[in-house]
């Protein structure tokens, strides 16, 4: 007898489940709004491939911010010793603000002879170079420019 209960106490729980299937694929879903779409000015570009508006953006002029020497060592410097060279600068710069300080090398010129690259990163700038034995004992000029001076060091005697 209870088994025959329970038989049909499953059978009314499935039909009860079928019948609320049922309801809720005949229900009919209303829209509660209507979505309309935004109108764009004749200005306002918009490309086929990305239906988003294009926001332009002013044109940034960029200019290079050429390095300079500040500083070698070491001191005194005399015919054949290696000398660290180093300098500021070297990054681009735009009229927007931004600032570019990747990685840059510039030739640099002892005399107005070029004797290596001068390596820039972050608005710093270095490298090593060694001097001839035969240099001679006088002023001499370090430069990124041909023909400009930017920094001027003595050659002394050991």
């Amino acid at each position: 007898m209870w088994t025959n209960l329970s038989k049909v106490t499953n059978l009314i729980s499935i039909l009860i489940f079928i019948l609320a299937l049922q309801s809720c694929a005949s229900a009919v879903v209303q829209p509660t709004s209507s979505l309309v779409p935004p109108t764009l000015d004749k200005s306002t570009q918009v490309s086929s491939m990305n239906p988003t508006p294009l926001v332009e953006t002013p044109a940034c002029t960029e200019k290079m911010v050429l390095p300079v020497i500040t500083d070698i060592k070491p001191l005194p410097v005399v015919p054949g010793s290696e000398i660290t060279v180093t300098g500021k600068g070297g990054y681009i710069q735009d009229s927007c603000g931004g600032i570019n300080e990747s990685a840059r090398s510039f030739k640099l010129y002892l005399d107005n002879e070029p004797v290596g690259d001068l390596l820039c990163y972050v608005n710093h700038c270095e490298t090593k170079i060694n001097l001839a034995g035969s240099i001679t004992l006088e002023e001499h000029c370090l430069s990124t420019q041909m023909s400009i001076c930017e920094f001027r060091f003595q050659v002394g005697s050991e």
